[in-house]
């Protein structure tokens, strides 16, 4: 077992992959082309045939291997190891959800929300269509790279209207939203 689809309630994509993929197979995004990860978690997928990849999974199970002694406290990250066909908690490895409840050293799963969105490699572009689920959001200045195109009115509370030289911000607790306004001398 690689990782396990044990809830009724998923997401899917729809993936024909170049090779055939066996059930419980974890699929990294390169290999589907897009920006999710996920699992074969419905049934085999054939070479060329568009099957069910699961890439949202309220509940699934992953192959945890006890002689590694990796522990995982809930809502910990989990990583996951294609190769090994494994969790681990190397960074570079693609991180595939959040445990969700405690998982021992000792044991041979863990049991995870798998969630592909997470394992956007370092470096990639990510848009906010692709974010789902802002509770668990972090994100440091270091990986914000163009605000280019980022103006004040595209924030919930920024100023609407067209700045000029020498405005000020103002907050207008009546409308909840800053507002420009003209300086006087």
């Amino acid at each position: 077992m690689s990782i396990k689809l044990t809830t009724g309630n998923y997401k899917e994509v729809e993936f024909a992959p170049s090779g055939a993929i066996l059930k419980d197979a974890f699929i990294p995004a390169a290999t589907m082309g897009g920006s999710l990860n996920g699992f074969a978690g419905i049934s085999n997928l054939s070479s060329g045939i568009a099957g069910t990849v699961i890439v949202k999974a309220e509940s699934a199970e992953a192959t945890k291997a006890a002689a590694d002694n990796l522990a995982f406290a809930p809502g910990e990250i989990v990583r996951y190891n294609a190769v090994a066909a494994k969790v681990t908690k190397t960074a570079s490895d693609p991180a595939i959800g959040y445990a969700k409840k405690a998982a021992l050293a000792a044991d041979t799963i863990v049991d995870i929300e798998f969630d592909g969105a997470m394992g956007i490699a370092s470096g990639e572009s990510i848009t906010l269509s692709q974010i789902t689920d802002l509770a668990n959001l972090t994100v440091t200045m270091s990986q914000v790279s163009d605000l280019e195109d980022l103006a004040f009115a595209d924030l919930a509370d920024g100023p609407t209207g067209t700045p000029t030289n020498n405005d000020t911000l103002k907050y207008d607790a009546a409308t909840s939203r800053y507002a420009l306004v003209a300086e006087t001398d």
